[in-house]
């Protein structure tokens, strides 16, 4: 329900760069162990290279039933409430532009360029 011209700032690259990771990401997972699959198998090498996958679902699931946290629903998620953007708003705070003497400060404008 945000407009992304309501956004102070937008990467670059959005909303192309965030899939890309993704995928990328996905690649580099099954890449991975891809020796240990092709062209033998090795049960060894496979176990010791996928581990942390099932080991991080069963320390995520067991904090959450450990803790009893709940699920939030995305529309439910307060995404103003103590945004800098917000206190910016209010006068809270005053933010101010970084020094324009640093050469890789226009890599990081361009990266980071405000919303029009």
């Amino acid at each position: 329900g945000y407009d992304l011209n309501d956004l102070p700032y937008r990467a670059g690259f959005f909303p192309f760069g965030p899939v890309y990771a993704c995928t990328l990401l996905a690649i580099i997972i099954i890449g991975q162990g891809y020796g240990t699959i092709w062209p033998k198998f090795d049960a060894v090498g496979f176990v010791s290279t996928y581990l942390a996958i099932p080991l991080f679902l069963v320390f995520w699931l067991g904090w959450k039933f450990v803790k009893k946290t709940k699920w939030i629903k995305l529309m439910d998620i307060d995404l103003t409430t103590g945004s800098l953007l917000e206190m910016e708003r209010n006068g809270d705070i005053e933010i101010f532009p970084p020094p324009e003497n640093a050469g890789w400060r226009k890599y990081v404008r361009w990266f980071h360029r405000k919303s029009d």
